[in-house]
Parts: structure tokens; sequence; C-alpha cells
């Protein structure tokens, strides 16, 4: 796609309709990019919703381990990580600040990272913090530790299954490190709004954003597993 700008000033050489014509166009550029800030915006507000809830979930359901409660964790962070899934593709602007969507989902894992770390701080005598999440690397941050420590078949079987305290500490820390997260993302997409709408090049970033997110969905995380 040509520069808009150079687009218009061809316009104008020709024709006074075709420049009201690009004219036209401009707006509708505006309002579409204006439209994408805000369904972003919407996204990331719905992810951090849901990671409220999942954090309080986390903590409902370590204070009171029942089934009804491991039933609302396991619903509340599917729910946040779908969230998530919806913006994902987002791979511009505030969510490249300190490898915020590393964060939220460190993937993939061929080196079983997440295992390895997860079976460190379970087993070291040092209490795990919100703060010692935050120093322990992407690989503990985000969705996949949550889903190693509620679904994982060997570490379900072991002494360190929830709800052990020592696991039930590191669900709680890395569920209130995604909220965190959450709630910054949001404000820093709602602050990035005037840089996004005055800067032409973010129209296309977007398209692009969503067109490789797509290509991934098509050719990693359903050609390959299909074979």
């Amino acid at each position: 796609m040509r520069p808009l700008t150079k687009a218009v000033g061809i316009a104008a050489l020709i024709l006074v309709p075709i420049a009201g014509m690009a004219a036209s166009q401009t707006e509708t550029n505006s309002n579409a990019t204006q439209q994408w800030h805000q369904g972003i915006l919407a996204g990331y507000q719905s992810l951090a919703a849901e990671a409220g809830d999942l954090s309080v979930a986390a903590v409902d359901y370590c204070s009171a381990p029942e089934q009804a409660a491991r039933d609302t964790l396991e619903q509340a962070w599917l729910d946040t990580f779908l969230a998530w899934q919806l913006v994902r593709f987002v791979d511009f602007g505030p969510v490249e600040n300190d490898n915020l969507a590393w964060q939220f989902q460190f993937w993939p894992d061929p080196k079983n990272l997440i295992a390895r770390k997860a079976s460190y701080l379970l087993n070291s005598e040092d209490p795990i913090s919100g703060e010692v999440i935050a120093e322990s690397g992407v690989a503990v941050q985000g969705f996949p530790m949550l889903e190693y420590l509620l679904y994982d078949e060997p570490l379900n079987a072991s002494d360190n299954a929830l709800p052990a305290e020592k696991t039930c500490g590191l669900l709680r820390a890395v569920a209130g490190h995604i909220e965190t997260n959450s709630q910054q993302l949001r404000d820093q997409w709602q602050t990035f709004r005037k840089d996004y709408l005055a800067t032409e090049q973010y129209r296309d970033t977007t398209i692009r954003a969503g067109m490789a997110a797509l290509e991934i969905l098509e050719d990693r995380r359903l050609a390959q597993p299909m074979g």
C-alpha cells in the first residue's frame, strides 16, 4: 500500500473529486484506527478483570481447598488465559516493555524450564513471594506455570500437589503477578492512545500483527500438532 501522503499529493494534481475521495479515505482510516485502539483497550480491560478474579480464586482455593473452589480456580485460569489470547496478537506498544508478552506466556518451552523452575522453587527452603516471582524470569511468571501447577500429572501425584502450602504460595504469587501485569498493560495502553492515533505507522503495524497471529495459529499451533 502506498503512503497516504503520496496518494493525496497525486490526487491533488489531477482532479478535485479524487482529492475529495482521498480526504474521505483519511477520515475512514482515522475512524478505523480509533476503533482498533478501543477494541484492544476493551481486550486489555477484560484481561485485567479476569486476572483479578483469578487472583481471588487462587487465594480462596488455598484458604479452603474444596472441590468447588478448585473448579472455580480452574475456570478462572481458563477465562483469563482466553482473555489473554484475544489480545496476544498485539506485539507492539506497552506489551513490549519488560518482556510483558513473555511474562504472560512463556512458549514454546523445549527445555522444560517451567517444570524445572517450579521444582527449584518448591524444593527451596526460601519462602515464595511476589518479589521472588518478579525476579525468577519469564518461565515462572505466567499462565504456563499456573497450568503446570494445576494439571501436571507427575506434580499432582507428588507431595507438592496442590493444595500443598509451598505450591499454594507459588500459585498465589504467580496469579498476583499476572493480575499486576494485566492492570499495568491496561493502564499503559490507555496512555498510549495519543501516540497510537497520531502515528500512521501503527495502522499497518496492527494489520501485520493480526496477520502474523493467524499464521502462527495455522502453522505452529494447528498444523504441527496435527502433523
